[in-house]
């Protein structure tokens, strides 16, 4: 009986042995993808650093060349000062005069887009008679042939042509 039970303590334990090793084995890799999900959270933090980082470099080249081309509009400025001032000391008085009026008419000139110049687009055909919606636009009547009888040639079309142009559609304005 001491044999049998010594038998059978080795086989639980022999079991067990078996049972830890897999049971070892299984949370390993469990381990490796803890330690693999820390390397992805610190490589996603370094990630979100160099992206702000990034952005506050764009806001920064935008802000200066804001600065830059306020700098260039001002200097524009001053040329054109500059011109006006010596156009106004070198030139006789009747074109100064025309100078400083031109200077205040820009000021009404300047609104190209008012609204009394818009109009919507046309998004039709000008109604013209014989235009090129007319049912008889480019069509002849010539009562001893048809269609089917014969068809007008290069040729006869570059002379018809040459003889004068007499569509109705480039004479609407």
């Amino acid at each position: 009986m001491l044999t049998s039970t010594l038998f059978v303590n080795l086989l639980f334990l022999g079991a067990g042995v078996i049972a830890g090793f897999f049971l070892a084995k299984a949370l390993r890799p469990a381990q490796k993808d803890n330690k693999s999900q820390k390397e992805l959270a610190v490589q996603l933090a370094e990630t979100q650093d160099d992206f702000s980082n990034y952005q506050q470099e764009v806001a920064a080249h935008f802000r200066k060349t804001s600065e830059v081309v306020s700098g260039l509009s001002k200097s524009y400025k001053s040329l054109l000062e500059s011109f006006a001032s010596a156009a106004l000391h070198l030139t006789t008085a009747d074109i100064s005069r025309q100078i400083i009026n031109s200077a205040f008419d820009a000021d009404k000139t300047m609104n190209l887009a008012s609204e009394d110049n818009l109009k919507p687009p046309k998004d039709y055909a000008p109604k013209a008679p014989g235009g090129v919606l007319s049912e008889e636009y480019g069509l002849k009547e010539d009562s001893s042939l048809t269609n089917a009888q014969h068809a007008p040639s290069n040729s006869e079309l570059d002379c018809a042509l040459e003889e004068g142009n007499d569509d109705p559609t480039l004479n609407v304005s």
